[in-house]
């Protein structure tokens, strides 16, 4: 980062880091130093970009009106309103900004940009703007405007703007295509998720991209003049016919998803058409797609049909295949390799006699133990390794060590205390492990610390970045996975690239690279498929840029080997709120050479081993391929335990190598723990006891079942490599390198990496923005995931986590129906999913499901979750209990199950066993706030009041956009007299989440005990309208008459409450009440 010191970087055990800024720089990036203000920061008059993104401002500081030579200003993610925003509209030495971005803000209206003559960049989506009125004053030079996820309802104030060139408008409430007509320059305008019925580009003939998905279009009329057009998204809709489509000859992408369509016509002409999406439609006839497609069969690479009636014939995909030669994708549809059954124990067995024929070498230890690893045999691998010092053999002991749970030992193991200065083995999976071993004995800012450090090592460690996700310490994915992370995987591969070529020179290194094409083919690790993946032994090896021969990891330093990536040295992986692996980067090796493992293969021992050690390369094709291949990146692979939810991994045992950590290993999941968003399934959401509100209500206009709507950061336009002068001096030092046989110069190794990276950026903020609990933030941003990626298992779970965060039960049933349809053998979620069918008493749906996770995998501690929610679901909490002890018993890390039995104690009315459940989830996530929250409703219903206040409060710290979470803490506050705090907590709940019954009728309680009984009765009567049938409204009502000596009133609204058959404890109540009408309140506490 130039121009200041990532927020995160010098000291991980300080709170409060140093702004160290370089006073030549002209650039200055504060991104995530949660500032509020930045009197701490040096803003030097020569910067010409200043990025404040994620922190706290709430108002500009005046010092940025005299940095004359700026260009570029970001104030996204912050507090700014419209008053703060005022004054940049009179500093007029701003006036030769280029950029401004003001997005996920507090404006309601577009702000002052006038003095701005050169703006080219303007940027105010996420924000609460109604209206375009104020675009009329921004300079007619301004290329691209983004204006995304507001409530705006008409394009106006425009029309000046010829020489813009993107136009994001998705997310809004526009029903009319208009006032566009001078967009002569437009190329890519995205108008996902609005209102609009009838297509009218206004004459437009350069656009190459067009977005109009979740619309309410029924006709395809209105493309025929844009003949340039390249990528037309058209899904989940209302149209019935496709018709317009002959002139757009240039087309590469069609998505007309989710429609009505009965046949395929009108695309005969396109010649160029690559991907073409028509699943989830009418479709009958696969001759009728043959002819249409007759003139791009040989282009056609892509091609989804799947949920048509045409897709059931058992011929289905065959005759795909026969009709287009060169497709390489089918539906979500990925290969399945045999495995072998045998092979952990032959394995073991096999390196067990060539050991014993080599004789006892540290090397073949280290092969040993690596085998009885992959075999669930950690205790083995412990004894073998005990007392080694070889760098790859402490990492392999620490590996052992972390499965037994002797944390301490690992520690050790990885960084000896007799020698402090000692490198970390194995590069980024070393760190990462130790980062882990820190976050389970609650060291929070030392395993934040590791896990940055396993991401500046290798920037495609997916499970580094998700734990700083889980932990809260996360930077915004577009900061993490940037140019200088594509560089970082550019260098590393030349790295890799050049000493294979240093290698080839000897005849010894000669046999050694052949020695080596037994297990590694196309530069990619060699895989096998586990039946039993239970473990972290299950997990293959690492294949880190960190740990190669010419690495800066390298671990000559310790005396030890380079790598050991062919052994499969496992490591640690963890998927925490995901657990389904992101996507597989290189393809499955097979073998194609002799086996160096048979005796006398090689007479050289030392080229055998060193052979084994030459850590595979990654391998980037050309950016013409790419796109293919991001068509399997996130699709699941077969039959697999997927890991819990929020951390809890079970082991993904897909047989690509997978990008989760850049490396090509799986989860695994006993090893790796502690749940987070487990939290998604808050359990405790009712106002009686047993009785849950549920949302029945669907927004105005269509919640489809995938969302690809406006994406002003697609992958594609987000990832056009801009090469630096590193990247320039890497070519010319090295301008073609082989890759596993393959040519491929710098150039295309880093349009590969951004390609990649453009994928990651998209997943990483949307997992990073659910860990911070803004669930409607981060479905946004899945929403602008390709199709083909927002239909798969993994993303479709976290689409529907969210959806249960924001208590919208409905929806999430929907995504995770959906999640399973995609990867119908994959756990991932399912423990919450139960959870989904639990509070909308679903109790067939239930118990079908738990039915299916225990034929699927009975050592999976969601398929025990299940069938305990089943039972809980019919008011048998011991039985329920017992299984989630045995999910536990499955899974000692696995935070959700221990908070689940908490829940049963809690039912059984066993507050001690309870609250020591809700600590044991709470060692294993601090920020695991459905815990925090039982142990709060514990505690009140104990009457312990501070100490129920105190635990809401740090639920509400971690997840301050719960409306149920305020609505609590607001009834410990009213239950410790702090009334006017307590109403304004519950003030906050409603705006939270108007359809939530719960904080409406507590705050109607508080004004009661005030004897503010007219603001009481009307809050009520609101509530009637939300909550008709809910009996507890009405005996409130009557209670309040009552006191108001209104006793025909009192009697009404009893008897209604009665009407509504309450439960036997709310009958009792109401009936005494009833008794007692006639009795002054004064004299009603001594009868």
């Amino acid at each position: 980062m130039d121009g200041a010191q990532s927020p995160n970087g010098s000291n991980p055990e300080a709170d409060d880091q140093t702004v160290e800024i370089d006073p030549s720089s002209t650039i200055l990036d504060l991104t995530s130093f949660q500032l509020h203000d930045l009197s701490s920061v040096d803003l030097s008059s020569s910067l010409t970009e200043l990025d404040l993104t994620a922190n706290r401002l709430s108002s500009l500081d005046p010092r940025i009106a005299h940095l004359s030579n700026l260009k570029k200003l970001s104030l996204r993610q912050n507090l700014i309103d419209d008053a703060a925003v005022e004054p940049l509209s009179r500093w007029d030495s701003l006036s030769a900004l280029q950029e401004l971005v003001l997005r996920d803000n507090k404006l309601k209206k577009i702000p002052d940009s006038g003095i701005f003559k050169n703006l080219l960049v303007f940027d105010v989506s996420f924000n609460e703007i109604t209206s375009l009125h104020g675009l009329s004053k921004v300079s007619n030079t301004l290329k691209e405007l983004y204006v995304s996820k507001n409530e705006v309802t008409k394009i106006e104030e425009i029309d000046h703007l010829y020489q813009l060139q993107i136009l994001e408008l998705g997310s809004n409430r526009l029903r009319v295509m208009e006032n566009m007509q001078n967009f002569t320059n437009l190329q890519e305008l995205w108008l996902g998720r609005n209102r609009i019925k009838v297509v009218n580009l206004c004459g437009l003939k350069c656009i190459k991209k067009l977005s109009l998905q979740s619309n309410r279009l029924t006709s395809m009329k209105g493309f025929e003049e844009c003949v340039a057009l390249e990528e037309l998204y058209l899904s989940h809709n209302g149209i019935a016919k496709m018709e317009g489509l002959s002139t757009l000859v240039n087309l590469c992408v069609l998505d007309v998803s989710s429609n009505k369509l009965t046949a395929v016509n009108d695309i005969q002409n396109l010649t160029q058409l690559e991907d073409l999406w028509l699943n989830d439609n009418q479709i009958e006839s696969l001759e009728g797609v043959s002819e249409a497609v007759v003139s791009s069969r040989e282009k056609l690479t892509t091609i989804y049909l799947e949920n048509n009636p045409c897709a059931k014939s058992t011929s289905y995909s065959a005759f795909l295949r026969q009709i287009f030669p060169n497709i390489q994708q089918i539906d979500s549809s990925v290969c399945h390799y045999a495995t072998n059954f045998s092979f952990r124990r032959d394995n073991c067995f096999c390196k067990d006699i060539t050991a014993a024929n080599l004789g006892i070498t540290l090397t073949n230890l280290q092969l040993l133990a690596g085998c009885y690893l992959q075999n669930n045999q950690a205790y083995s691998a412990y004894h073998i390794l005990k007392g080694t010092q070889m760098a790859q053999s402490r990492y392999l002991f620490a590996i052992s060590c972390f499965e037994m749970d002797l944390l301490n030992e690992a520690e050790a193991a990885l960084c000896p205390t007799n020698e402090p200065g000692l490198e970390v083995p194995n590069g980024a999976p070393g760190h990462y492990l130790l980062g882990l071993i820190y976050r389970y004995t609650d060291r929070r800012k030392s395993a934040i610390h590791h896990f940055k450090q396993a991401l500046s090592i290798d920037p495609l460690f997916w499970a580094a970045y998700e734990e700083l996700c889980i932990l809260g310490a996360a930077e915004e994915a577009a900061a993490v996975f940037d140019e200088a992370a594509a560089l970082c995987i550019q260098k590393q591969h030349m790295n890799h690239a050049s000493a294979s070529q240093n290698l080839s020179i000897s005849n010894e290194d000669r046999n050694l690279v052949s020695a080596r094409n037994f297990g590694l083919e196309d530069g990619s690790p060699r895989q096998s498929k586990h039946p039993q993946g239970n473990n972290l032994r299950d997990i293959p090896g690492n294949y880190h840029g960190a740990t190669t021969l010419g690495g800066s990891a390298s671990q000559h330093s310790n005396g030890g080997l380079p790598n050991l990536s062919f052994y499969n040295t496992p490591s640690p992986m963890v998927t925490q709120l995901s657990s389904v692996a992101p996507p597989p980067l290189c393809r499955n090796m097979q073998p194609n050479g002799s086996n160096p493992s048979m005796p006398g293969f090689d007479n050289s021992a030392r080229s055998t081993v060193n052979s084994i050690m030459q850590a595979p390369r990654r391998k980037f094709v050309d950016e013409g391929k790419l796109r293919k291949i991001s068509g399997r990146l996130f699709s699941d692979s077969g039959p697999r335990r997927s890991t819990r939810l929020a951390a809890e991994a079970g082991s993904n045992q897909n047989t690509s190598s997978t990008l989760v950590a850049g490396n090509g290993t799986n989860n695994s999941p006993k090893y790796l723990g502690g749940s987070k968003l487990s939290s998604l399934a808050i359990r405790s959401v009712t106002v009686r006891k047993g009785q849950s509100w549920v949302n029945e209500n669907y927004d105005e206009g269509i919640r489809n079942e995938a969302f690809d709507d406006s994406r002003a950061n697609n992958t594609s336009s987000n990832c056009s490599p801009s090469l630096t002068g590193d990247s320039r001096s890497l070519e010319t030092e090295v301008a073609t390198m082989p890759v596993g046989g393959v040519i491929a110069s710098p150039s295309c190794i880093l349009s590969g990496a951004l390609e990649i990276l453009g994928l990651l950026r998209t997943l990483g903020e949307g997992y990073r923005l659910s860990c911070m609990y803004r669930c409607q933030d981060a479905l946004d941003v899945y929403m602008k995931l390709p199709h083909k990626h927002y239909n798969t298992g993994w993303v479709l779970c976290q689409v529907g986590k969210a959806y249960v965060e924001l208590v919208d039960y409905l929806e999430a049933d929907r995504a995770f129906s959906l999640a399973r349809r995609a990867s119908p053998y994959s756990l991932e979620g399912l423990d919450v999913y139960s959870t989904v069918l639990y509070h909308l008493k679903e109790d067939m749906k239930l118990s079908y499901l738990a039915q299916e996770l225990i034929s699927t995998d009975r050592l999976a501690p969601q398929s025990w979750c299940a069938i305990g929610n089943c039972y809980s679901l019919q008011k048998d909490h011991e039985t329920a209990l017992k299984n989630f002890q045995r999910a536990v018993q499955l899974d000692s890390r696995f935070a959700y199950a221990h908070t689940l039995c908490g829940h049963e104690y809690v039912a059984l009315e066993d507050f001690e066993n309870g609250i020591k459940s809700y600590q044991s989830a709470l060692r294993i996530d601090a920020r695991h706030y459905n815990s925090w929250h039982g142990l709060g409703m514990v505690y009140l219903r104990q009457e312990k009041n501070e100490f129920s206040e105190h635990h809401f409060r740090m639920a509400f710290q971690i997840n301050p956009c719960s409306s149920v979470i305020m609505s609590y803490l607001g009834t410990a506050l009213h239950a410790l007299k702090r009334n006017e705090e307590a109403l304004e907590m519950m003030e906050r709940a409603i705006l939270a989440d108007k359809k939530n019954p719960l904080p409406m009728y507590q705050k109607a309680n508080i004004l009661v005990s005030l004897e503010s009984f007219d603001e009481a009765l009307e809050v009520l009567e609101e509530l009637k309208e939300y909550a008709p049938r809910e009996s507890s409204v009405y005996a409130l009502m009557g209670r309040i008459y009552k006191r108001r000596n209104m006793h025909e009133k009192a009697m009404l609204h009893f008897g209604l409450a009665l009407d509504l058959k309450p439960s036997a404890t709310d009958v009792a109540t109401i009936k005494a009440a009833i008794e007692k009408l006639h009795v002054p309140d004064e004299l009603e506490d001594s009868l």
